[in-house]
């Protein structure tokens, strides 16, 4: 039985390595969040503000929400600051926020509870569906305005190499390890054995992979007896 797997998006160019504290003032630092951005914070009173980018540093849109009262903004997409989250935050102090952006939505989690599914087709503004949506977003500013975050890093699914052992898998494309999440994995059998299951596997924001139970790589004859059972009349 044999697998190969081809990383089909960007990654990050440098493995998770702890936290990382974002630097304050005029100076926009940029990261690739191609992928889930996690940040941590500990108030109760400031604003988290970050500007998201293209890969060639093309502004995109800012997304900003506060802590006291939990009130978010969408650069383009938003009317006013005055939306609130559709789920209150949970009751603490440090929170552990996972932003992760896709062509169509923004996703917001909060000690891993989802606040916030920002689907740009539904904003009551025009400019989020021409500015926004269908344009990755590769990196993040955190603006002097940001006064709530205090670390940083992206998740990444790790040790995915041992789950393909334990499932009897062989690898043998080099795929850079961590992948971030967001990362998506074509599966592609090889010759003389047939795919079973989905032919893209996903790094998900709890650094799992979407999917990766239900592939197999079968030996044509197994493969096919299997369909014939199944569609046989």
């Amino acid at each position: 039985m044999l697998l190969w797997l081809l990383l089909s998006t960007s990654w990050f160019s440098s493995s998770h390595q702890g936290w990382i504290t974002p630097l304050k003032g005029e100076q926009d630092i940029f990261y690739n969040v191609t992928g889930t951005l996690r940040i941590r914070t500990s108030t109760t009173t400031s604003r988290v503000f970050i500007r998201l980018f293209s890969s060639n540093d093309s502004y995109i849109t800012t997304l900003s929400w506060k802590l006291s009262d939990w009130e978010y903004y969408v650069w383009g997409c938003n009317f006013v600051f005055k939306q609130t989250f559709p789920v209150v935050p949970p009751a603490k102090v440090e929170r552990l926020w996972d932003v992760t952006t896709t062509h169509t939505d923004l996703e917001i989690r909060c000690n891993d509870v989802q606040v916030l599914l920002f689907e740009y087709d539904k904003a009551p503004l025009a400019t989020c569906k021409s500015n926004v949506k269908n344009r990755v977003i590769a990196k993040a500013a955190f603006y002097e305005l940001d006064t709530a975050t205090e670390e940083f890093y992206l998740v990444e699914c790790e040790g995915y190499e041992a789950m393909w052992r334990e499932k009897k898998i062989e690898n043998t494309t080099a795929i850079p390890s961590p992948l971030v999440t967001g990362s998506d994995v074509a599966v592609r059998c090889t010759h003389g054995y047939q795919l079973s299951g989905p032919r893209f596997i996903t790094c998900r924001y709890n650094s799992t992979f979407s999917g990766l139970n239900y592939v197999f790589c079968l030996s044509k004859n197994t493969y096919y007896n299997n369909l014939h059972s199944v569609y046989k009349i």
